[in-house]
């Protein structure tokens, strides 16, 4: 290795790629920022200032979501100049959950937010370098996406029931017919659903020509939500049974010999 390739200006000169020193490195700087700040909102959840400080945040999500959009469609194609991607529309909920506690967008960042987009982070399809300004606002938005999920799931608690997995599947599909008749008719990409690939290696590469590969595609999706509601739904499904045992004992207790049915 060169003594010269450690600098500064090297490293802002090289371009993004996956599974490097540069994409480890950006992980940790993105999790440094959110597990802090997630634990510390649950540590301080009842006291009188997170609300305050949660609606500051939320509004400054919102002035971002605008600025950073207003970029992309004045500095680049439209192919990527829209706010079509699944991890834009889910950067609309995040605002959205944290002004409002509705459960119906904290369904959208956990199930999203942390089963979908968080493959904007295991395999990012920029080939930017942090040079670009563009590099930055990948990083951003997916680490406001991913840490406001974090943040309902660690600080806030919350908790899928069987009515927040259906939501999401259905606004799943909402999502996925349109943005594919989109990419369909226009060339594009969004959703990754089009008839393209990215630069950067993903696991749209593994799953076969297009448009065969987009039923895959969603499967994968489908498999993903349901591994993330898994778990709540056997606990809550054990919970359930242990209440209705415990009911039934109570009321076998009740009754005696003697007593009229």
């Amino acid at each position: 290795m060169h003594a010269d390739s450690l600098t500064l200006g090297s490293w802002l000169d090289t371009e993004f790629k996956s599974f490097t020193a540069m994409h480890a490195a950006c992980l940790v700087v993105c999790f440094a920022v959110i597990l802090p700040i997630c634990f510390l909102g649950r540590r301080h959840m009842d006291s009188s200032g997170e609300p305050a400080w949660r609606t500051r945040v939320a509004w400054f999500m919102i002035a971002y979501w605008i600025g950073s959009n207003a970029y992309y469609v004045t500095y680049t194609p439209m192919d990527k100049a829209l706010p079509l991607h699944l991890c834009d529309i889910a950067g609309i909920f995040a605002p959205i959950a944290l002004l409002t506690g509705l459960r119906w967008p904290r369904a959208i960042l956990y199930f999203w937010g942390l089963g979908l987009s968080s493959m904007g982070y295991i395999t990012p399809v920029i080939t930017d370098t942090p040079q670009s300004i563009e590099f930055w606002l990948f990083w951003f938005n997916h680490t406001i996406i991913i840490g406001t999920g974090c943040y309902e799931l660690i600080a806030r608690r919350f908790v899928p029931t069987w009515r927040d997995f259906r939501f999401t599947l259905l606004a799943s599909w909402v999502y996925i017919v349109p943005i594919f008749l989109i990419d369909w008719s226009m060339g594009w990409n969004y959703g990754y659903v089009g008839d393209s690939v990215p630069q950067n290696p993903t696991v749209v590469d593994k799953l076969g020509p297009w448009p065969l590969r987009v039923i895959f595609i969603v499967g994968l999706g489908l498999l993903a939500l349901t591994l993330l509601f898994l778990p709540w739904g056997i606990v809550a499904r054990v919970r359930r049974r242990q209440e209705t045992s415990a009911s039934d004992a109570r009321s076998a207790s009740i009754k005696t010999p003697g007593s009229k049915a």
